[in-house]
């Protein structure tokens, strides 16, 4: 899994989402989608409203 593109795009900020064990490739509505296909809930998807 190459994260080089976090290194370069994201801010330090945001470290709590650098430590998560995928990488996200797709969201619909409160789902994420990993590069495996793996389905998760995103209960973070409400958080900034």
């Amino acid at each position: 899994m190459a994260t080089d593109i976090f290194d370069t795009r994201e801010s330090q900020v945001r470290s709590y989402c650098m430590s998560w064990p995928a990488v996200f490739e797709k969201a619909e509505g409160p789902y994420q989608w990993s590069e495996n296909g793996t389905k998760y809930l995103d209960f973070f998807s409400g958080a900034a409203h």
